[in-house]
């Protein structure tokens, strides 16, 4: 564990992992403002008691890659504060988390590829419905164990396409109070893999006809599937042929 006077010692790094049980390290933002910053690629936030918001961080030009784990005051992650080359994002054990983008969209995220949350109980929703169209080149979004999660994508239509291009896999496993993915109209052209575990509440999903001849691969369990309800019967049969039922334990 670092003090951050000792940021200013050091040489600038590629990857840096922080760990802090005070609130000292996050007080201060003149302490994060050490050069090793500007070439931070990958960067691990664990159990930074402190951490409220990563508005309390300085921007970092380089970050691809952020992990965030067991902060138990961080409540809102903030994402305006890193670079438009951000591509994956783990939200891991967040009790409190209640919000992670901007309310009015964020155009710092145009390169994230992967995004992954678990254990964020806290959480209503996952994403804003205008944030979506900030994430253009999202391809893979895992969310798990998030017990008070109600939504994926929240909000009202803010355009007549709304659409997330590239998603080409969606993970939803033990979300107990998951009642939808999606209210508002929306188009999953690259969409490719659908898995549902122990989310007993889903009874829909956001596919079209096309969407749903264009899905290559459907895993859930028997009980949901059967309790699943329809837009049309063209839809149901398109993915009736791909659906895979799981008894396993993911």
């Amino acid at each position: 564990m670092m003090e951050g006077e000792e940021f200013e010692e050091l040489e600038p790094l590629s990857s840096l992992r922080i760990s802090s049980n005070g609130n000292g390290l996050f007080t201060n933002k003149r302490q994060w403002d050490g050069k090793i910053f500007d070439k931070i690629e990958g960067l691990w936030l664990v159990g930074c008691q402190g951490l409220t918001s990563l508005e309390q961080l300085r921007p970092m030009k380089r970050l691809n890659s952020l992990n965030i784990q067991r902060c138990s005051q961080l409540d809102f992650v903030a994402l305006d504060v890193v670079a438009p080359s951000l591509n994956h994002l783990w939200l891991s054990h967040l009790p409190v988390l209640r919000r992670i983008w901007q309310g009015d969209g964020d155009r710092q995220l145009l390169n994230l590829t992967h995004l992954h949350v678990r254990n964020c109980d806290g959480l209503k929703n996952v994403l804003l419905a205008n944030v979506v169209q900030c994430l253009q080149c999202l391809e893979v979004m895992r969310i798990r164990n998030c017990r008070g999660l109600e939504e994926i994508i929240s909000g009202e239509q803010v355009g007549q396409n709304i659409t997330l291009p590239k998603l080409k896999a969606l993970y939803l496993y033990h979300l107990v109070e998951l009642r939808s993915i999606c209210e508002i109209s929306m188009t999953w052209p690259s969409l490719e893999r659908i898995h549902v575990r122990d989310c007993p509440k889903l009874r829909r999903l956001p596919l079209g006809l096309l969407e749903a001849q264009m899905l290559r691969e459907l895993n859930g369990e028997k009980k949901w599937w059967e309790g699943l309800e329809w837009e049309d019967e063209p839809t149901k049969s398109a993915l009736l042929r791909l659906f895979v039922k799981r008894t396993s334990r993911w």
